[in-house]
């Protein structure tokens, strides 16, 4: 299983600095190698990067978002993470960003 976020997700989308990568990961996905797990608001960090930072319009995002839906990434909810969330901040000292990533895994 791989955890994805938004700046990994982006460059499905977007050529960027290690586009290739992800580009990578993506395909292993498609082709059943890989699994992809993410927190639950990937979905619209993934749209707000590309409105803001690429100027995509409203049809445009729609069309990501429906693509995004397709894929069928496994989405984790607040509550399932919650607790291991807020246990891993306070044992190493993290904000709580980082690590909803770690409580995923």
């Amino acid at each position: 299983m791989a955890i994805v976020d938004a700046s990994v997700v982006i460059k499905w989308f977007a050529n960027e600095s290690h586009s290739k990568e992800s580009l990578i990961l993506k395909e292993a996905y498609v082709k059943g190698l890989k699994d992809l797990s993410a927190p639950c608001i990937l979905p619209f960090e993934v749209l707000t990067g590309l409105k803001y930072t690429y100027n995509l319009g409203e049809k445009e995002l729609e069309d990501v978002g429906k693509i995004l839906a397709d894929f069928q990434i496994t989405l984790y909810g607040f509550e399932d993470i919650l607790s291991e969330t807020v246990s891993l901040s306070f044992k190493y000292g993290i904000n709580y960003i980082r690590c909803v990533i770690y409580s995923i895994r």
